[in-house]
């Protein structure tokens, strides 16, 4: 059945599936899934669902259209609207893990 089992959605593994990490920002919500997946709720309706296990990447847009692409071509996607969010999802991801930023070391 599709209900939570026991308090929980379960794996296939039968593990709990549970929020890991949620992080609301100006333009989305980010949940960081206990089994590494990852959505994000953009506040304009549109969604992305990063799975690094599976290799993909579901784009929800505005309209409700659904795509799904391999996460290894998802920077070769023409479709700025993906693009605008997948960047913004990247950078939230490395803020939220705590890795500084790309910065230029070169000293004057």
């Amino acid at each position: 059945s599709s209900m939570p089992n026991n308090g929980g959605w379960r794996s296939a593994g039968n593990e709990v599936i549970h929020a890991k990490k949620v992080l609301r920002t100006k333009h989305a919500v980010l949940f960081q899934m206990s089994n590494r997946l990852v959505q994000v709720a953009f506040f304009d309706k549109s969604e992305l669902v990063i799975s690094s296990r599976a290799g993909l990447v579901v784009f929800i847009d505005k309209r409700g259209e659904k795509t799904t692409y391999p996460l290894e071509a998802a920077s070769t996607v023409v479709d700025p609207d993906f693009t605008k969010r997948m960047n913004y999802a990247k950078e939230v991801l490395r803020h939220m893990s705590g890795r500084p930023q790309e910065t230029d070391d070169r000293r004057a």
